[in-house]
């Protein structure tokens, strides 16, 4: 029996207050207080939000690890490592908030960087689509300026044309004026 009992001793070392490699119990199995409800709270966050469990694995398998050697520091009557063994804990589990807090804010910097990206986009084909009709514009005045300047031609053209024609159909008088010369000269003073 006492062999027994040596080859245990060999094959298990023994830390202080349970802190050897002895697998870590659910956080469900720790006392109630705020540590256990913040690590349920932190585990209920991670499955809910839908975040890889390695995430927080490590932070919240401390802070298990940290409360349970507490139990055991106190359960040997030793309060002040039992304290300190709390307090790791805590710290622990605020570690624990504080990776789930960066990961959210970085899925909120990822989300608002696309949103942006989108926004960049949507302001260069606004862009694009002004310059276009800017020369669209530019194209039609210049159209409707030739325009103008071909009616103006026409319509100088055809008065000249029509006064011509009309000059020569008017009969001549004997003294060799129009009629309508010969009735200003008349009028005249």
């Amino acid at each position: 029996m006492l062999l027994a009992v040596a080859l245990t001793a060999v094959a298990a070392p023994a830390r202080a207050h349970g802190g050897g490699d002895a697998q870590i119990p659910p956080a469900s199995e720790l006392p109630p207080g705020p540590v256990k409800k913040d690590i349920l709270a932190l585990e209920r966050t991670l499955h809910e939000e839908k975040h890889a469990e390695e995430l927080l694995e490590r932070p919240i398998s401390e802070a298990v690890r940290s409360m349970e050697r507490m139990r055991g520091a106190k359960a040997a009557g030793d309060a002040l490592h039992g304290a300190q063994l709390g307090q790791l804990a805590k710290r622990w589990v605020r570690t624990a908030k504080a990776v789930l807090e960066a990961v959210q804010l970085e899925k909120k910097a990822t989300a608002e960087a696309k949103r942006l990206t989108t926004l960049e986009e949507k302001v260069e084909r606004a862009a694009s689509l002004l310059s276009e009709q800017q020369a669209r514009l530019g194209r039609l005045q210049a159209q409707v300026e030739e325009a103008e300047k071909e009616a103006e031609k026409r319509r100088s053209g055809s008065l000249s044309d029509l006064s011509r024609r009309t000059k020569k159909r008017l009969p001549t008088t004997v003294e060799g004026a129009r009629p309508s010369e010969k009735l200003a000269a008349e009028k005249a003073p």
